[in-house]
């Protein structure tokens, strides 16, 4: 429609009808079918798929001593707070 920016979709056998857009109320004419241009095939062949990437060594890391100690694993029990013994 000249000024709405509705796309509208009709039947060939609408072409040269007048219609009325939904939206704005304008009246217009279907347009009749163009056809495409036929364009040739030209057989060809696919592109081999790219490699497939590399697997990412692991790294083993046998040496402990950079492994730190568990917090509070060698103070034994917990003290209660709150009740003195006496």
């Amino acid at each position: 429609m000249p000024g709405c920016p509705a796309k509208l979709s009709a039947p060939e056998t609408a072409a040269g009808k007048q219609i009325r857009c939904p939206k704005c109320g304008a009246v217009a004419t279907v347009p009749a079918l163009v056809q495409a241009e036929e364009v040739p095939v030209v057989d060809g062949t696919l592109a081999p798929p790219p490699p497939k990437p590399r697997p990412k060594p692991v790294l083993v890391d046998d040496d402990d001593d950079d492994e730190r100690p568990v917090r509070g694993a060698s103070r034994g029990r917990r003290r209660r707070r709150g009740r003195a013994t006496a």
